[in-house]
């Protein structure tokens, strides 16, 4: 995979993802072993996986073709996709007198590794073309205003993912 996002720059990560780095910020940890965000539950949920599915004929022709530029188009699609994903990113405000609500307060920044596949799982043994985007947002986002790593507020992009993946498919037929 390769690292992507403001956060993830933030943190000094960029380029190819290496086990330990992911596995820290999965385990609540800065790559250099500090604690990331301050609840450090058990069952705390350590990230989101966003995944990004180019349309069968975009795969078949890839497989058929092996035409790098569909791989390409597909990558930059994913990315700006999650370049709105990481726009509209939000953390909970529970200090002062918002503690205890529901408000909300946009960061536009997240930590993503992005794992790109070709293939979906076997069927009857052969593989299956499928160009499809595994993109793990860890679940930390930096508060500008509180001055800390926050768990990111997830439900408005969920309730939103259709038009991420809309975003995802007009750049990628616009490629």
């Amino acid at each position: 995979g390769e690292w992507h996002g403001v956060g993830a720059a933030r943190l000094g990560l960029a380029g190819k993802v290496h086990d330990k780095d992911f596995i820290a910020l999965l385990e609540n940890r800065t790559p250099q072993g500090a604690k990331l965000t301050a609840r450090d539950r058990a069952n705390r949920v350590p990230m989101i996986d966003f995944t990004f599915n180019a349309p069968k004929s975009v795969s078949l022709l890839w497989a058929l073709t092996e035409d790098e530029r569909l791989a390409t188009a597909h990558k930059l699609a994913v990315s700006e996709a999650m370049a709105e994903v990481e726009a509209n990113m939000e953390t909970r405000v529970r200090k002062g007198r918002h503690f205890n609500t529901d408000n909300v307060r946009k960061t536009g920044n997240i930590i993503w590794a992005g794992f790109h596949h070709d293939t979906a799982r076997p069927i009857d043994g052969y593989p299956d073309p499928h160009l499809h985007t595994h993109a793990a947002v860890i679940n930390a986002t930096w508060d500008d205003e509180e001055r800390q790593w926050k768990a990111v507020q997830i439900g408005n992009i969920a309730a939103e993912r259709e038009y991420y993946e809309a975003v995802y498919l007009a750049s990628l037929a616009h490629q």
